[in-house]
């Protein structure tokens, strides 16, 4: 994973800018670690809790990896936590 992604033994407590390591098979950067990423998906369907993946810069290595999965408040915000901007190739 150092490789890979920002985590708690390698981040220095903090973001970093994306693409300063190695993509994965689908030329994906910072797919694990650096922010939890808000998901659409609910977590629970009997509360307001929406998906986030992937873990952050203050998290475990084992925590920090795509299938990795936990809900939050929506309105909430924390500095671990953000949004992949994707753009759909043009056809």
């Amino acid at each position: 994973l150092y490789k890979m992604g920002w985590y708690s033994g390698n981040s220095n407590s903090q973001t970093h800018p994306v693409g300063q390591k190695k993509p994965n098979a689908w030329g994906f950067y910072d797919m694990h670690g650096n922010v939890w990423e808000w998901c659409f998906d609910l977590y629970r369907e009997d509360r307001c809790y929406c998906v986030i993946r992937g873990g952050s810069w203050n998290d475990f290595a084992d925590n920090c990896r795509s299938a990795y999965r936990d809900g939050y408040f929506p309105g909430n915000r924390i500095s671990n936590l953000g949004f992949r901007i994707a753009l759909s190739p043009r056809p």
